[in-house]
């Protein structure tokens, strides 16, 4: 009998049914390990074209997550001006859910941070090392 499948789930034990319960040494420890709250976090991302190619910066090789992966360059959302976004994406990484709204945006306001900023084709972008949301966005932003 397969009592991990049946009888002994992860989030909805069933100790009293178990032909094991008395000698079971985990019995309703299920209970104390629960798992911590998602975190949540909206974030902003410009997205400009400029004669068939698309405007992406590089992580700083220094950075926590992703380092050297390109992506859209973010945008602060005070500077939309209450402009609805091109898209919008949910997108989830490890522990934490992102609400992602996309904007189109004209290139001259940008000012960047990043170090390295490029502008690429679909064919030189398919080819970088993208993070998993900009290629989320570009392929459905059909480019």
């Amino acid at each position: 009998m397969e009592l991990g499948a049946t009888i002994c789930m992860p989030r909805a034990t069933q100790c009293l049914r178990c032909p094991l319960n008395t000698f079971c040494k985990s019995r309703s420890t299920t209970a104390l390990h629960a798992h911590a709250a998602r975190k949540r976090k909206t974030v902003s991302y410009a997205f400009t074209l400029q004669n068939s190619s698309v405007l992406l910066v590089r992580r700083s090789q220094n950075s926590s997550l992703m380092a050297g992966m390109w992506e859209l360059p973010a945008l602060d959302p005070k500077l939309v001006n209450g402009d609805r976004p091109l898209l919008r994406v949910r997108h989830s990484i490890t522990n934490t859910d992102y609400r992602v709204a996309v904007y189109a945006i004209p290139p001259d306001p940008l000012a960047h941070s990043a170090t390295e900023v490029r502008w690429a084709t679909r064919r030189q972008w398919e080819q970088l090392a993208l993070t998993g949301l900009t290629r989320k966005i570009l392929r459905q932003l059909d480019l």
